[in-house]
């Protein structure tokens, strides 16, 4: 993000040409999604998501990714608010049209903290 700011120098302590680091808060991008860096694959066809269709299989979708944000990246172009995507198993996705068994995030975090059933051995 390039940004420029005016800022009052009474004291003179700033001088011209000097560079500083700023922390910006309060931007807000549009039309953008932000997704964890482990969906995002890079091959020799591109940048691209495992998006899943409508039909439960999965769809090479190219993508334009922008700045990172922690674990996630903001892809500027080639997904829409409420495309479903893969983050787990990812490389288990080989080609176009692999049927996939896909859940919520939610889903998956209720799966992980439940506990493992005990299985009681017979005598």
């Amino acid at each position: 993000v390039h940004v420029r700011a005016v800022l009052p120098n009474k004291d003179a302590q700033l001088i011209p040409g000097q560079f500083l680091r700023a922390k910006v808060e309060g931007i807000q991008l549009s039309n953008v999604v932000s997704v964890p860096r482990k969906a995002v694959v890079s091959g020799p066809q591109g940048t691209f998501v495992w998006v899943v269709g409508p039909d439960s299989k999965a769809q090479q979708r190219p993508v334009q990714i922008g700045r990172g944000l922690g674990n996630n990246v903001i892809v500027t172009d080639g997904l829409r608010a409420g495309d479903r995507y893969i983050v787990e198993g990812v490389l288990k996705v080989f080609q176009p049209g692999t049927q996939v068994s896909a859940v919520t995030a939610e889903e998956a975090a209720r799966k992980q903290q439940q506990p493992e059933p005990q299985h009681k051995e017979a005598a």
